[in-house]
């Protein structure tokens, strides 16, 4: 593995002129285009063998540059935008399709998004909300469990359990593991203390 200017972790690709699998690195050219009557600017993502500076090929960048000015458009007019969705698939461990039966939308309606089709406010206004608390994501997933798969459910339960905690550990300025091992020797120590109150009552 090498490293590119903008710290990539990648592999080789083949170049063309040289004929052979290169290394290559990454250089950024800012780019402007007008979506919808709005002005954007964002960062074209080019890759260029390292030995004879040609450029190569890299089907990462050329999915990133194509979804650059998309992201760009959105994050200015306050859509949530195809990256923050994969984003937010990728937090609670949960597919597109089971993401929108929760949701009561078409099955395709996340896939549309992600593949670039702009949100409604509607749409977008509740994606953002169940991606950025995942209180209310966990809500929605309790009240329409029985829309998705058991499997999908576990999975998503799991992850988002782990963010409500780790959010209480920040609240309260612990740590997550250091929060979990306070509540079960808390736990542990008021089971106890109850049984000796009750045993205490009934020998009395």
């Amino acid at each position: 593995m090498a490293y590119s200017l903008l710290g990539r972790k990648m592999k080789k690709v083949i170049c063309i002129k040289c004929g052979k699998n290169k290394e290559y690195e990454i250089k950024e050219f800012e780019q402007v285009e007008l979506i919808k009557k709005v002005k954007v600017v964002y960062k074209e993502k080019v890759a260029y063998c390292k030995d004879c500076g040609e450029p190569v090929w890299v089907e990462e960048l050329e999915t990133e540059n194509v979804f650059a000015p998309i992201n760009a458009y959105c994050e200015k007019v306050g859509l949530i935008s195809p990256k923050q969705i994969q984003q937010g698939l990728t937090k609670y461990n949960i597919g597109k399709r089971p993401l929108a039966q929760l949701l009561g939308w078409s099955e395709v309606t996340i896939v549309r998004f992600l593949d670039g089709q702009l949100p409604s406010r509607t749409y977008s206004s509740k994606l953002l909300e169940i991606f950025d608390n995942p209180k209310h994501f966990m809500k929605l997933l309790e009240h329409n469990k029985d829309r998705i798969s058991i499997v999908a459910y576990n999975k998503a339960k799991k992850a988002a359990n782990q963010l409500v905690e780790k959010e209480r550990g920040e609240i309260i300025g612990i740590d997550v593991s250091t929060y979990q091992i306070a509540m079960v020797t808390y736990n542990s120590f008021v089971a106890k203390d109850t049984r000796k109150v009750g045993e205490k009552c009934a020998s009395q």
